[in-house]
C-alpha cells in the first residue's frame, strides 16, 4: 500500500477517534452525534449543533490554504442556515507552522486569507458571492472556532482509551480489546450508512454493552475457560434468596450440542436455577427457553423426552393446528405446575418478549454468529454472550 493511502486511512481513523471522544463526552444520554453530517462529526446537545471538521497532517506544515476551503464550505452552510443554532469547529493537527494563525481572527483576515482565492486564473471572493456583509462575517466568526493544535494520532488514541476506562470502569486491556474495537466499528458503520447516521449516547453505549461477546471471546482465550465462565456467572447470573420475579428469556445456540442429553441437562439447569414455584412465594415465576440451530426432528424429540420425564412446559399452542397464543404462555409462568415456557419459533420469541408486562431480561448464547440479533422493543435488557461449546452454558447459568 502506498504512503498516501496509509495517510488517508490514518486520517479517517483520526476522525473516528474524535467521534468516539465526542459521543462519550456528551452530558445527557439523549444527546447525540451525526457522523458525516454537516461536517465530519456533528454534536447535538442542549438544542445546539456543533459541526466539527477534522484535519490531520502530521507530515505537513500549517498554511492558511489548507483550511481555507473547509472554512468556505462552513460559510456556505452558515449563509443558508443563519437561523440555525450551529457552531463550527475546525479541529486539526499539523507538523509545524502554527505561528502563522493569529489568536484572534478579524473580518479582514478572514476575507483575505480564507475567503479570497483563485481558480483557473479567475479571482473569487466567497463572501461577495454569498452576498454577506461585514456584519454577517462578524457573526460567523462568533460561531467559528479553529484549533490547529489538536493532539497527534497516538495522543488522541490514548485519550479515547482513557475516556473508555473512566466511563466503563474497566481495565486498559478491556478498553483496548473490547470497548474500543466495538466503538470504532459502530462509528465506521454509521459513516457508511446512506441515510440515518445519527446515534444518541445511550444507544451508543447500549450497542457496546450488547456486544460484550467481543470482549468475552478475547478473555476466554486470554485467561482460560474456567475464569471466563466464572466471570460471566458473577456478572450476569448471580442469584440470591431475594431474586426478583422477572421474565427471563434464555436463547440457546445448540449448534455445538453433541446430543439431546446435552440440551436437556442445560434446560434442567436453567429451570432449576431460575424458577420459584413455591407455595410460599406470592409471585411464582419460571423461565422462557428458545433453542435455535437445531432441526425440527431434534427439537420434537427433545420436547417428547422432557415431557415424558415429567418436566412440564407450555409452548403457547392450545391445540393441534392452533395459532400461537402469547396469553397462554404468559399465564403459564404463574402456574406452579408448569416448570418453564418453551418457545417454538423466532416469531413466537419476539412476540413473547415484546408482550411482557414486568421487567424482562433476555440472554442470548451463541457460538459463532455474533451478528444474529432479534428485533425486541427498546428498553428490553438484551445481553449476548459467546460460548465455545454448548456445555459452557450450564456452567454459567
Amino acid at each position: 500500500m502506498d504512503r498516501s493511502a496509509v495517510d488517508t486511512i490514518r486520517g479517517y481513523c483520526y476522525q473516528f477517534d474524535k467521534s468516539i471522544i465526542e459521543i462519550l463526552s456528551l452530558k445527557s444520554d439523549t444527546d447525540s452525534i451525526e457522523v458525516e453530517g454537516i461536517e465530519d462529526v456533528d454534536v447535538i446537545q442542549d438544542n445546539e449543533c456543533s459541526a466539527i471538521q477534522c484535519k490531520y497532517y502530521e507530515k505537513s506544515s500549517y498554511n492558511h490554504s489548507v483550511i481555507a476551503k473547509p472554512i468556505r464550505l462552513m460559510l456556505q452552510h452558515f449563509s443558508e442556515n443563519r437561523k440555525a443554532a450551529v457552531k463550527y469547529f475546525l479541529y486539526g493537527h499539523y507538523k509545524d507552522g502554527h505561528e502563522k494563525l493569529p489568536a484572534s481572527i478579524s473580518v479582514e483576515f478572514l476575507k483575505e486569507k480564507f475567503l479570497s482565492y483563485t481558480k483557473d486564473k479567475v479571482q473569487y471572493e466567497e463572501h461577495i458571492a454569498l452576498g454577506l456583509s461585514d456584519e454577517d462575517l462578524t457573526f460567523f466568526l462568533e460561531h467559528l472556532k479553529i484549533d490547529i493544535h489538536a493532539k497527534n494520532f497516538d495522543e488522541q488514541s490514548k485519550s479515547v482509551i482513557q475516556k473508555i476506562i473512566e466511563l466503563f470502569d474497566c481495565t486498559k486491556e478491556e478498553a483496548v480489546h473490547y470497548y474500543y474495537n466495538s466503538a470504532f466499528s459502530i462509528v465506521a458503520k454509521l459513516a457508511c450508512e446512506q441515510r440515518n447516521r445519527v446515534i444518541s449516547k445511550s444507544e451508543f453505549i447500549n450497542r457496546l454493552d450488547n456486544k460484550k461477546a467481543l470482549f468475552n471471546s478475547w478473555m476466554y482465550k486470554y485467561k482460560g475457560r474456567e475464569l471466563y465462565l466464572k466471570k460471566l456467572k458473577k456478572d450476569f447470573f448471580y442469584r440470591s434468596l431475594n431474586t426478583q420475579a422477572y421474565d427471563r428469556f434464555f436463547i440457546l445456540d445448540a449448534s455445538s450440542a453433541a446430543s439431546i442429553e446435552d440440551v436437556k441437562e442445560c434446560i434442567y439447569t436453567i429451570q432449576y436455577n431460575w424458577t420459584n414455584l413455591s407455595r410460599r412465594n406470592p409471585n411464582p415465576y419460571s423461565p422462557f427457553i428458545y433453542i435455535f440451530n437445531k432441526d425440527q426432528c431434534f427439537l420434537h424429540a427433545l420436547k417428547k423426552e422432557l415431557y415424558t420425564e415429567g418436566l412440564n412446559f407450555v409452548d403457547g399452542y392450545n391445540y393441534l393446528g392452533s395459532e400461537f397464543c402469547v396469553d397462554t404462555l404468559n399465564q403459564a409462568k404463574r402456574n406452579r405446575d408448569v416448570k418453564f415456557q418453551y418457545i417454538e419459533t423466532e416469531k413466537d420469541l419476539i412476540q413473547a418478549v415484546n408482550s411482557t408486562e414486568s421487567r424482562t431480561e433476555v440472554y442470548q448464547f451463541y457460538v459463532t454468529n455474533s451478528d444474529l440479533s432479534f428485533d425486541f422493543d427498546e428498553g428490553i435488557k438484551y445481553t449476548k454472550l459467546q460460548v465455545y461449546d454448548f456445555s459452557d452454558i450450564k456452567e454459567i447459568v
